[in-house]
């Protein structure tokens, strides 16, 4: 279960890095991209409103103020992949955004602070890889169970991230319930799981990624 969880837990004596490094200078480059988002917003995924904030209308860094700030995932915009900070001006219009400052970013004041854990191994990943290793034969079991117990416990994780993460225990059921593992495409749906429940460990979703 979740209790299981490898973690390390973080203090003001002993800051989680990523948070150190986003509260300093680089707040307003740490973004959601833009097929991240997509990939969320297409089954209406709970972790969005956890994981992300947008600051609608900001045109530079200092605008990105309490007033403009939402977790309102209708309103998520992620940020196209390929392009740098001059570039990037090249999609505002077609995305609906007046600056690389107005695309959705990993909440700094949630889930990337100072204090935010760190993940190593979890159940999550456990369940997911248990599922993959059913589908491919090398084990015995019920893959679609793994793949369930997976993403509601990935769901329930983001209160460790704190009550403003927490996604309410009916939201969960509903979620998992509306998303089970579909026959035919299993592979690839383990895999995107994979993904988004290795956040924000970004060297072990790479790793699977690469395998």
């Amino acid at each position: 279960s979740n209790a299981d969880n490898a973690k390390l837990l973080r203090s003001s004596e002993y800051p989680n890095p990523i948070g150190t490094e986003i509260s300093g200078n680089e707040k307003a480059n740490y973004y959601a991209t833009k097929f991240f988002v997509e990939f969320l917003k297409a089954t209406n995924d709970p972790r969005m409103g956890s994981l992300l904030h947008r600051y609608p209308g900001a045109l530079t860094a200092t605008a990105q103020t309490a007033d403009r700030r939402t977790k309102d995932p209708v309103v998520a915009k992620g940020m196209p992949l390929g392009y740098n900070d001059v570039t990037i001006a090249q999609t505002f219009a077609a995305e609906g955004v007046l600056s690389m400052y107005d695309f959705s970013q990993f909440d700094w004041l949630v889930v990337f602070t100072n204090q935010s854990p760190q993940w190593y191994c979890t159940y999550s990943q456990t369940q997911l890889l248990l599922a993959e290793a059913i589908v491919r034969g090398w084990a015995t079991g019920d893959a679609a169970a793994c793949y369930t117990n997976a993403v509601r416990a990935d769901l329930q994780r983001m209160a460790d991230f704190g009550t403003q993460a927490e996604i309410p225990a009916p939201t969960v059921d509903a979620y998992v319930t509306a998303n089970p593992l579909v026959a035919g495409n299993e592979m690839k749906m383990i895999s995107d799981q994979y993904w988004v429940v290795s956040i924000p460990n970004g060297f072990e979703g790479w790793s699977n990624f690469r395998r």
